[in-house]
């Protein structure tokens, strides 16, 4: 709480929270989406990961950086 410019000991918890808000606007999700949903993503970056977890997309990011 005092990072964000209260005095100690204000309210029940030291940690400061806020409201949810928007992390990325709706037209950036569905790039997102659009993106992680492709045939290449499915085909390269799918995998099974265990028993509690149905199915996760991972190493989907550029091969190269140019």
């Amino acid at each position: 709480m005092t990072d964000v410019g209260y005095p100690e000991g204000t309210g029940i918890s030291p940690v400061a929270i806020s409201e949810g808000f928007n992390l990325f606007s709706r037209e950036a999700v569905e790039l997102m989406r659009v993106e992680a949903f492709s045939d290449r993503a499915w085909d390269e970056c799918f995998f099974v990961a265990s028993n509690s977890t149905a199915c996760m997309i991972r190493g989907h990011c550029p091969k190269s950086v140019t």
